[in-house]
């Protein structure tokens, strides 16, 4: 009899102890931070380090720019119309309207605005 209770007792800690552990888990699970990447294309050096100012302070919103230099304007504009990039800087800001990434382009807009 004695060898049942504490078998009992035994199973009864290690069923707490299981269910302590999952309760720990739930408690304890971080949330995952997702973070926007997009592209940038540029053919001069100023712009480049304007977009490079622009993207310090977008990475604390987890959005990560990927700035992305071209030799002429030409191929800037060809890589912009085969998506290449997402958008492309020369002088000020240009995308296609049809972007799925428009907002978060319009909000480096503003911070180049800034």
């Amino acid at each position: 009899m004695k060898k049942i209770v504490l078998l009992c007792i035994l199973l009864s800690s290690l069923a707490m102890a299981r269910f302590d552990c999952c309760a720990r888990k739930r408690a304890t699970v971080k949330k995952e931070e997702t973070s926007l990447t997009f592209s940038v294309g540029v053919v001069r050096a100023e712009d480049e380090s304007l977009l490079k100012k622009a993207s310090s302070s977008l990475a604390k919103e987890s959005i990560t720019l990927q700035i992305k230099k071209w030799d002429t304007q030409e191929h800037a504009n060809e890589a912009l119309a085969k998506g290449f990039v997402d958008g492309l800087y020369i002088d000020s800001l240009w995308f296609n309207s049809d972007s799925d990434k428009k907002e978060v382009l319009l909000r480096l807009k503003k911070e180049i605005g800034k």
